[in-house]
């Protein structure tokens, strides 16, 4: 866990077989959202892979997986005020940024994202798969930079985080890192 987790929003039981994320209070990004896991990466190059069911997300909601460290890229799904659930690729450092070019309308419950970091570059490429086998790239190479403020290099997080109103969830049916 990131920060000390909220017992009370987060399961492996209420669906057997997956993560179970819950909203139990609002963030204004990614750097203090509640109840986030974190893997270490490794070099030179790994991937970071996850399938996520999102048919539980409220408006405001954000959930996905995260190049992290203070300098952040992350590849998600966003739920808006309309009620429409879009793919998009976000980087920051305080404040997430989002442009109308990295994302793409969602019309499934179900999405696969992956991140390919390659330390030799100091870069990291977002994907997503709506079948878990044809990969699409989405944003721009994250230019890893480091420092420790945070803590020493990058990790891949797994997040789901509210903006506007809690008790939306997510579901990960899974996570791996692999070369």
């Amino acid at each position: 866990w990131n920060h000390n987790p909220d017992n009370d929003n987060w399961s492996v039981t209420e669906r057997e077989g997956y993560l179970r994320l819950r909203t139990g209070s609002l963030a204004t990004s990614i750097k203090d959202a509640r109840n986030s896991l974190t893997q270490r990466t490794y070099g030179p190059t790994c991937t970071s892979e996850a399938g996520i069911d999102v048919s539980n997300m409220k408006a405001g909601d954000y959930a996905g997986i995260c190049a992290f460290q203070n300098s952040y890229g992350q590849v998600g799904v966003m739920k808006d005020a309309e009620g429409k659930t879009w793919i998009y690729y976000g980087e920051g450092t305080k404040e997430m940024t989002v442009s109308d070019t990295d994302k793409i309308e969602l019309t499934q419950n179900t999405v696969s994202l992956k991140i390919q970091y390659n330390f030799n570059r100091n870069v990291a490429k977002f994907f997503y798969s709506l079948d878990g086998e044809t990969w699409n790239s989405i944003g721009d190479e994250l230019d890893m930079r480091y420092d420790l403020s945070i803590f020493m290099g990058y990790r891949t997080y797994l997040y789901n985080y509210a903006t506007t109103e809690t008790g939306g969830y997510v579901d990960f049916d899974y996570y791996k890192i692999y070369d």
